[in-house]
């Protein structure tokens, strides 16, 4: 199977990211982790969208900064560099059903860390 040249590229970067990351000191923050709650959703759906677009690229990148490497780097593949969940695959070198739970779950740590940063946002104007 033939792959795109964009491909092969994503990949060699993506494996040199993940190792340079590996040989840093980790990074570690405390945080106030909260049960997921369904019915927040809509709340931090409203203060994302009151907010401007470069207000939202600061917040998205700030909770992607928070996210492990390769969480981040999977979302990023899928939703910013448009990479079907194949590409990503042969980018990765997971499993197709691998990337999918990936995703699900990374867009789920998205969401509260966007949820943690939005309402210490709110909790800092008041």
């Amino acid at each position: 199977m033939e792959s795109r040249f964009s491909t092969w590229l994503y990949s060699i970067v993506y494996n040199a990211a993940i190792s340079r990351i590996r040989k840093k000191q980790p990074d570690t923050r405390t945080i106030e982790h909260e049960d997921y709650d369904p019915a927040l959703a809509s709340g931090i759906s409203d203060q994302v969208d009151a907010l401007t677009a470069e207000e939202r690229k600061h917040y998205i990148k700030e909770a992607l900064n928070r996210l492990h490497e390769e969480d981040a780097a999977i979302l990023v593949l899928f939703y910013m560099d448009d990479q079907s969940v194949e590409e990503i695959t042969q980018v990765t070198g997971l499993t197709a059903t691998n990337v999918k739970t990936k995703l699900h779950r990374g867009r789920k740590k998205l969401f509260e860390q966007l949820q943690h940063l939005l309402k210490t946002e709110v909790k800092s104007l008041l």
